[in-house]
């Protein structure tokens, strides 16, 4: 019978973790020579004298600290993203909210000042990229999916410049699904293998989906389908059949005789009539294969300590898969069975003998497995940990082999990279035990760890604290059901555990349900937090383990802990590396002044006594004054700014003379992208039926445009107007059709003939001035497609902005402030500018439907501008440098149509998937905010997803609504 004689002390490490924060700014400080009246006791004697106490904690209070020393860890950063959604077509806007926190206790995140976020093509490529503030531990953002991202698998990787660095982090990643826009035929085949004994089969579910130009399904529809399924040469079956729109076909094809070599079918699918022309070929998997693992608990086995060992089974698509199988040693002698619980998860207790190898044998899919366990060392010691029922505190075992080294164990819990509490555990015979002191330990995924009596790790566990500090969100509609078009108003509330409310700020998405594929993905920020952020690889089926903030399944969750959060240590490097990275709190502005004169004058030239002076044309004007060092370089920090201000480098002597030389300005650092970024797999890959949904939607808005009187021909295809950003010479697609063309090399070398983009366009392409709110702008001719009854004719308009292949300024949301800041725009930095006509395709593909379309019905004309590349610009006098600086990019805002007055009638479809979004919905004193919005043509489900983090406390929470949309008798 094991004997316990626990000695052991508890230390809260706040002290400690306050001057590692310092460290990140300071550099290393040594503890070693900190007084031990400043770290906080709490001492659990359980029947241990004083006098022990007393005699062993200034000796091992040294060591740990010592300890601390050498494996304390610098805080991290993470990242959530809340999308309104998981899978887009071509042309739609990706919304999303950041979510950042840092430090061990997990706080919002204040650290970094800017954040990236890369959309990555499934070949690794980085395809847009977007540098958002950071405000409070949020920031927000979009991507505009234009005709350059073609349809596929993606992903949205966010990181900061500090997650360069080693262990500060991981970029948070999330596959996005693109969908083709204008694909009006979709074929479906799903494979089912139907399992009775001797006699398998292959069922094959065929249908397709067929969209008239109308956006219907029309059952009219059929085709004469020609089919052949084969194994390599082998056919197993073909024929044809004749399947009318929508409607299912079930084929079947025995499977008995097999070999278990025979691991994939191609199906063969062929169709052509007056209509359509479509062959496609799939791949059916008919024997699935395993990975299974083995994770001893602790980390390691131990001859004659018996011990608990975890196990998960998975497919090829990485998720679980349940089996039954024995236990054997080499000699073929069952030692004990085992079987999965949860997701492919189990668990089996094995108590290993010397010279004795084990092995796992099961069947699946009719194939046999055979995995080596683990082997066993020889000696050392292992860890469980025992969860009691009666008892919250579990205890954590440490067992040897009777008659080793009697010896203190250390028992470490630390969780974030911080060291919670500190336990001595005195060793009698074979094993000790102690209880863990959950009310020192944070909420999440903390880490037990063994030391021995030199302070190395023999063992380490994760195990989960569950403390129910979590926000409470709530969302009511104001109504059981809604018409389409009518008022949605839904009620917030937002609360503590123990019912108080709580003021921050929430984002929140309102989704047509019919057309996203929501299977597999958890849009909660609770679960990534507290869950997914501290483990690697992918979660299966998150939520099972969670229930109104609450852990509804402990056994499971034990099970991930024991598997997905495996731990087998591996002694730790003592050095803490400087950071290479620090993170971003300006916009830095570096490079070097060059002095040009006589070699000798060049050699006597003092470049410290050159005054810089840098200003900068933003919204809030800013100046700046430094000299460079001795070589002539220099650095500029300005604070972070949103868009493309105009910033003028100015150098003068020490006599306030101009210089005479060259002024270089350094291309911008950023970040390197991260190459072995993969794409998550959370298995949502559109199917058919809800991305007909979407397609059918879209056919039916642009047709609804199509009937509008003298409309211009709004179904035009992305295809047809292909516009790629980053494409040579791509303005050169838009010259045919331009109404002028001016080369400012040629017609104003200086860069001193106009005053700004607006005097330029008055003078060269009689544009129109015109005062709006307090700023000027000018109008070009546009044309009215249709009017209201209630509307005057409309000649002149502003036009649309392209810079460089980007939309600058198109009216989306009747947003006009925009065009303030062109009036500034410097002449200077255009190389080459041409207008665009009203109607042209070109037009169309950059032009808002805001604009274009109901009620405005406004053509407009289009501005193309080429700027310099490299910060190059004519006319810069001596000593004076100007360039655009790359600042940050500013969020667009959400648009909602409100269907009041005229709109309310508005002819053209409203289809939307994306409803609502809104990233900043701030809950008042009561913890309670309203949102609005209005419905869509469809009668659907709206799902809503409220996410948000508590500023003071690093609390996350989660809410989640159904709204049904039914046209009422």
């Amino acid at each position: 019978m094991n004997r316990y004689n626990n000695k052991y002390f508890a230390m809260k490490m706040d002290s400690i973790s306050r001057l590692t924060v310092v460290l990140l700014f300071i550099g290393p400080i040594s503890l070693l020579g900190q007084e031990s009246d400043r770290l906080t006791h709490s001492v659990y004697e359980d029947k241990v004298p004083h006098s022990y106490l007393e005699s062993e904690t200034s000796s091992t209070i040294g060591s740990l600290e010592e300890y601390v020393r050498l494996n304390q860890e610098l805080p991290s950063e993470k990242i959530f993203l809340h999308l309104d959604r998981p899978d887009y077509m071509q042309g739609d806007t990706i919304w999303f909210k950041a979510y950042l926190w840092y430090g061990f206790d997990q706080l919002p995140d204040t650290l970094s000042g800017v954040l990236y976020v890369d959309l990555i093509s499934s070949q690794g490529h980085i395809m847009l990229t977007r540098k958002l503030l950071i405000q409070n531990g949020t920031a927000h953002g979009q991507f505009s999916l234009d005709s350059t991202i073609t349809s596929g698998s993606y992903s949205l990787c966010a990181y900061t410049r500090l997650m360069q660095n080693p262990d500060m982090g991981d970029p948070f990643c999330q596959t996005v699904i693109i969908n083709p826009s204008r694909q009006n035929f979709h074929f479906e085949c799903i494979p089912v293998i139907r399992k009775q004994p001797g006699n398998d089969s292959l069922q094959m579910r065929l249908k397709f989906f067929e969209i008239d130009p109308d956006g219907n399904l029309n059952s009219t529809y059929k085709h004469d389908i020609s089919y052949t399924l084969k194994i390599g040469d082998q056919i197993l079956l073909e024929g044809a059949i004749s399947l009318e729109n929508t409607k299912k076909y079930i084929l079947t094809c025995g499977l008995t005789g097999l070999s278990t070599l025979d691991s994939l079918a191609d199906l063969e699918i062929f169709i052509q009539d007056d209509r359509l022309f479509f062959e496609d070929q799939f791949h059916i998997p008919l024997q699935e294969y395993i990975d299974l693992q083995f994770f001893p608990e602790g980390g390691n086995l131990v001859c004659g300590l018996e011990s608990k060992v975890a196990f998960k089974a998975i497919g090829p698509d990485g998720l679980g898969r349940e089996v039954i199988g024995e236990i054997k040693t080499g000699d073929d002698t069952l030692v004990t069975g085992f079987s999965s619980a949860h997701k492919g998860m189990g668990t089996f207790m094995l108590k290993p003998e010397p010279n004795k190898k084990y092995f796992a044998h099961l069947w699946f899919n009719k194939r046999k497995y055979i995995v080596p366990l683990p082997p066993a060392a020889e000696k050392g010691v292992a860890m469980s940990v025992l969860f009691s029922a009666e008892n919250d505190n579990p205890f954590v075992l440490i067992k040897q082999k009777p008659g080793g080294v009697i010896e203190p164990k250390y028992v470490i819990g630390s969780a974030y990279g911080k060291i919670w509490f500190a336990a001595i555990v005195k060793t009698f015979r074979d094993s000790s035990r102690l209880q863990v002191p959950l009310d020192l330990l944070p909420e999440g995924i903390c880490r037990l760890t063994v030391l021995n009596a030199e302070f190395n790790p023999e063992c380490e566990r994760l195990i989960y604290v569950d403390k129910n500090q979590r926000l409470f969100i709530e969302v009511t509609p104001d109504s059981s059901s809604y018409n389409p078009r009518s008022r949605v108003a839904l009620q917030i509330d937002v609360s503590d555990a123990s019912g108080i409310p709580v003021e921050t700020e929430l984002s929140i998405s309102v989704v047509d349900k019919e057309q996203i594929n929501e299977a597999g993905v958890s849009q909660g920020i609770s679960e990534y937090k507290l869950l997914e952020s501290e483990l690697k690889g992918y979660i299966e089926d998150i939520d099972s383990y969670f229930e109104n903030g609450h852990c509804t399944n402990n056994g499971a969750l034990d099970l991930l802990m024991l598997t997905q959060g495996y731990r087998k240590f591996v002694p730790a490097d003592p050095s803490m590396e400087e950071l290479n990275f620090q993170p971003e709190k300006s916009i830095d502005i570096t490079g070097r002044i060059e002095f040009k004169g006589s070699k000798s004058r060049e050699k006597k030239f003092n470049y410290q006594e050159v005054n810089l002076t840098l200003l900068s044309y933003s919204e809030d004007f800013y100046i700046e004054t430094t000299s460079p060092d001795s070589l002539g370089n220099f650095l500029f920090q300005l604070p972070l700014v949103q868009g493309k201000p105009r910033i003028v480098l100015q150098a003068a002597t020490a006599k306030k003379k101009p210089f005479i030389g060259s002024i270089f300005i350094d291309d911008p650092i950023t970040p390197r992208p991260f190459s072995t970024v993969q794409l998550v797999n959370k298995s949502i890959a559109s199917t058919t039926e809800e991305l007909v949904a979407q397609v059918q939607s879209t056919r039916k808005t642009e047709k609804s445009k199509s009937l509008l009187p003298d409309s211009i021909a709004w179904s035009l295809s992305l295809e047809e107007v292909q516009v790629t950003a980053k494409a040579k010479d791509w303005y050169r697609r838009y010259e045919q059709d331009a109404r002028k063309i001016i080369d400012l090399d040629t017609l104003d070398p200086y860069g001193n003939k106009y005053d700004d983009l607006f005097d330029l366009l008055v003078k060269e392409f009689g544009a129109k001035w015109h005062l709006y709110r307090g700023f000027r702008t000018v109008l070009l001719p546009c044309i009215k497609t249709a009017r209201l009854p209630h509307q005057k004719g409309i000649r002149y308009f502003p036009p649309v902005y392209v810079i460089d292949g980007n939309i600058y300024w198109n009216g989306a949301g009747f947003n006009f402030s925009g065009l303030g800041d062109l009036e500034g725009y410097p002449v200077n930095e255009i190389k080459r500018i041409l207008v665009m006509p009203p109607m042209n395709p070109g037009v169309v593909y950059y032009a808002s439907y805001d604009i274009y379309g109901h009620p405005w019905f406004v053509s407009q004309s289009m501005v193309v501008i080429e700027s310099y590349s490299k910060n190059t610009y004519r006319g810069d006098a001596q000593g004076i440098k100007t360039f655009i600086l790359d600042g940050l990019d500013a969020p667009r805002e959400f648009y909602s149509p409100r269907y009041e007055g005229p709109l309310r009638n508005s002819p053209v479809y409203d289809g939307r998937v994306t409803l609502f979004w809104d990233p900043s919905i701030q809950t008042d004193f009561n913890g309670q905010a309203i949102v609005e919005f209005n419905s869509s043509d469809r009668q659907t489900t709206y799902d809503v997803i409220v996410n948000g983090i508590e500023v003071e406390s690093g609390y996350p929470g989660e809410g989640h609504a159904l709204v049904y949309i039914k046209r009422k008798e």
